[in-house]
């Protein structure tokens, strides 16, 4: 079965995807797939941080909360994806377009929530 890991290592494979990484809304870094494995707590701490601020205001003006973020850093790109529970951050060359690479980016997404959804309906209830 393909797990959330093997999604991360095929979109690592990609153009000028340097890493990605899925983090909880708590800040828990639930997968990885890092160059360089040390920043990816760092980084799961940023994108939980960004994420969250930028959700509480949009709710502040009555807004939806975003689908995806795209920040251009001076050492590359951060896409956040919104997951619902959880955000797919994926690190990008700075030279690379964030926009050729979104439909592998969402494709890793959608395959991540399907199987977050699987691993959630084979918990135990707790009855």
């Amino acid at each position: 079965p393909e797990l959330v890991r093997d999604v991360l290592d095929r979109l690592n494979q990609e153009m000028g995807v340097r890493g990605s990484l899925v983090v909880t809304d708590d800040g828990v870094v639930a997968a990885a797939s890092m160059v360089r494995e040390e920043d990816r707590d760092l980084l799961g701490a940023l994108a939980t941080d960004i994420s969250l601020k930028v959700k509480s205001a949009l709710r502040e003006g009555g807004l939806e909360g975003h689908k995806r973020l795209v920040l251009d850093a001076e050492y590359g790109r951060i896409v956040l994806y919104d997951l619902d529970v959880a955000s797919l951050v994926v690190v990008l060359d700075r030279t690379i377009n964030a926009e050729a690479t979104m439909i592998e980016i969402e494709s890793a997404a959608a395959r991540v929530k399907r199987l977050g959804r699987l691993f959630a309906a084979e918990e135990p209830s707790g009855v």
